[in-house]
């Protein structure tokens, strides 16, 4: 992976030169993950959307822009070989995956994202299907770079401007209740808080985009109506990754569809389950 200049920032480019090829890498397999129930369909896909865009608001009054990026995959391959250098001499199974972490920009008038890559480590013994996975994150954030000639991630040093992003956000996002009126951030780490971030697995990511031929990922704004456990009901601001809608048919399972397996922090900040094959 080679860095190279664009519009004055450091950007990470998607070919490899001698001197950065990736080390060795210890043992251990990566996990295919049972995508078969997990895929959203378009009408609820829209549905989440179209609630975001009412439901939940800059101030409780400014709508948030639907899409709060779009990522060329060649750039979201740039950043799974970066989860994976996160395993070291790790020897057990793992997922590779991206936490999508929210922030609002200076002006409080869209989403300002950030990423990290993400090293999930296996630490459920084999014999069952339901399986957790304790992430180690990389120590680096990254935005993206949408400028037509440089499409690609942008490693960002300064971690007080994603923290000033972040702290905007918990401010400024304001939740629909269900008597209409809004309600500010619930911020902790429960299942009652609201969330931070979200985590999706680069498999998912790998397979919207070939089965729609996509030459984006869309990383849209969305809000879900989510179960606690004291069994209550909270709006939840949750992202969802859309393809390019094409018109041509295939015979796969995220067709036209939204990728929607998603771990939201909080609650699931330090252990992560899936379903695999």
């Amino acid at each position: 992976m080679s860095l190279i200049m664009a519009t004055g920032l450091l950007c990470y480019a998607c070919d490899t030169k001698q001197t950065d090829r990736p080390q060795p890498l210890a043992a251990g397999a990566e996990e295919k993950i049972n995508l078969v129930n997990h895929p959203l369909s378009e009408e609820q896909g829209i549905f989440q959307i179209e609630t975001g865009k009412k439901s939940i608001l800059i101030d409780s009054s400014l709508q948030i822009p639907a899409t709060a990026d779009s990522i060329r995959p060649s750039a979201m391959l740039t950043m799974k070989q970066l989860a994976l250098q996160l395993k070291g001499a790790d020897t057990n199974n793992y997922i590779l995956a991206l936490r999508i972490i929210y922030g609002l920009d200076a002006n409080k008038q869209r989403m300002k994202l950030y990423y990290q890559p993400v090293f999930l480590k296996r630490v459920t013994p084999t014999g069952t299907s339901h399986i957790m996975f304790e992430p180690k994150e990389s120590p680096d954030y990254y935005y993206y770079n949408s400028n037509p000639k440089d499409t690609c991630f942008v490693h960002e040093p300064n971690v007080a401007t994603v923290d000033s992003a972040r702290a905007r956000y918990a401010r400024h996002v304001f939740f629909e209740k269900k008597n209409g009126t809004f309600r500010p951030n619930y911020v902790g780490t429960s299942d009652t808080s609201d969330v931070t971030s979200c985590v999706f697995p680069f498999e998912e990511i790998k397979e919207m985009v070939s089965q729609n031929a996509s030459k984006y990922v869309y990383i849209i704004n969305s809000g879900e109506e989510i179960t606690a456990k004291n069994n209550k009901t909270y709006l939840r601001h949750v992202m969802i990754l859309g393809p390019d809608i094409l018109d041509h048919k295939l015979d796969n399972i995220f067709f036209r569809k939204y990728a929607n397996l998603t771990h939201l922090c909080p609650p699931n900040c330090t252990q992560h389950f899936f379903d695999l094959k």
